[in-house]
């Protein structure tokens, strides 16, 4: 699946894109997300030459997926990428300045939906400093990083590489460099920008639905929006920890089964932040997500000052 719209979908037919309809029958069960499919779908399709139609959705290896805005019970899932092989978060070390629970959040969303993920850090020519750096604090939770400026190429070959035959979507705030990254990727895409804005400090959108782009290496890259509201779909307080993955080989010696990690006694990630096996950093930022996880108006309010 490469591209979706309300009432035809694009599929990859052994290398031809052919446009289809929905069959009715997909789109008249239960009111449960907001669209039946979603791009990087697998998907089945019948019907001949002019006639075809999407039959049926195979069932996905993974997914980026949010509670829909729109929904005020918080019972409607808006998946907005399937069937992944990374989860790109893309933020900028300047103009707009590095907001690291931001970052935090964007990987929890990747975690949720067991897609690995990857972080690049654009905007390397007008770097500021931040102690410690960056890639010092996320290289030790085991996520690949990229240093990279798409305006001078600097960082790219090795990212160039490690796209080569694989899926992924690529996501950020608004205003990080995604459009330049792509362009930077593929010149030929030749894709509009906007600046930041002077006025709010924050980026311009250019996207507005995902995007399916073949790299001439091989593999693809999903172009995603900015993202305005990222609440992770089924996410709560209970499991928010499995989501850092720098937690996992202490949350089985912790006293209780059900440890928060914030004032428990006997807690074995707390005693890992003790002796530096987990950045103050990041344990900051989870403590933050527990803080807001069940409330909508917390991740769409905090989303805002990505």
């Amino acid at each position: 699946m490469v591209r979706v719209r309300p009432r035809k979908v694009t599929v990859d037919l052994g290398g031809e894109r052919v446009s289809v309809f929905i069959r009715g029958a997909l789109k008249s069960g239960p009111k449960l997300v907001t669209h039946v499919v979603a791009v990087g779908d697998r998907v089945t399709v019948g019907g001949e030459d002019k006639d075809l139609f999407l039959d049926e959705v195979l069932p996905r290896n993974n997914r980026i997926s949010r509670v829909d805005p729109g929904s005020t019970k918080r019972d409607i899932e808006h998946v907005v990428a399937a069937n992944l092989d990374w989860f790109l978060v893309v933020v900028s070390l300047a103009q707009p300045r590095l907001n690291f629970r931001g970052l935090d959040r964007l990987l929890v969303l990747g975690e949720w939906g067991e897609v690995p993920c990857a972080i690049i850090f654009n905007k390397a020519d007008i770097a500021e400093e931040y102690d410690p750096a960056p890639e010092a604090i996320y290289g030790t939770t085991g996520y690949p990083t990229f240093r990279v400026s798409a305006m001078t190429g600097e960082g790219l070959e090795p990212l160039r590489e490690f796209l080569k035959g694989n899926v992924s979507l690529l996501a950020g705030p608004s205003g990080v460099g995604k459009t330049s990254l792509l362009n930077a990727l593929h010149p030929e895409l030749d894709l509009k920008t906007q600046p930041v804005s002077e006025s709010t400090g924050k980026g311009v959108h250019t996207t507005t639905r995902v995007e399916w782009i073949d790299l001439p290496r091989g593999g693809a890259l999903l172009d995603s929006p900015g993202i305005r509201s990222i609440q992770p779909f089924g996410l709560t307080g209970e499991n928010l920890d499995t989501c850092f993955p720098e937690f996992h080989p202490h949350i089985p010696e912790c006293k209780f089964r059900d440890c928060r990690h914030r004032d428990e006694p006997e807690c074995a990630v707390k005693a890992a932040l003790g002796d530096g096996q987990i950045s103050e950093s990041r344990y900051d930022g989870y403590l933050r997500v527990l803080q807001g996880v069940d409330t909508p108006e917390w991740w769409r309010r905090s989303i805002g000052n990505l």
